[in-house]
């Protein structure tokens, strides 16, 4: 019912990230519930893992650097990242 899981959930589901990332496990890269007990859901971190989702990254979850998204919007990245955030348990 929350607009911003549904909104993230169909803009993952539409892209590449479940390539490398799983809801609940790790795969390539870090498991979404990982990331989301690793943040905090603040306006400030949904901003900086957006830009990564855009810009790529490396460093944090380990050597394996994550692929950039320069075709990611800043308002969808941040939608993909507010409904990571939202697997918290």
């Amino acid at each position: 019912a929350n607009p911003d899981y549904t909104k993230g959930l169909a803009l993952v589901a539409g892209s590449d990230c479940l390539t490398c990332h799983k809801t609940s496990e790790k795969n390539i890269g870090p498991a979404y519930k990982d990331v989301a007990a690793k943040y905090e859901n603040t306006e400030e971190n949904v901003k900086m893992l957006a830009e990564k989702v855009i810009k790529g990254g490396s460093g944090v979850w380990g050597a394996v650097p994550m692929t950039p998204h320069p075709q990611i919007s800043q308002e969808d990245a941040e939608a993909m990242v507010k409904y990571v955030l939202l697997l918290k348990k």
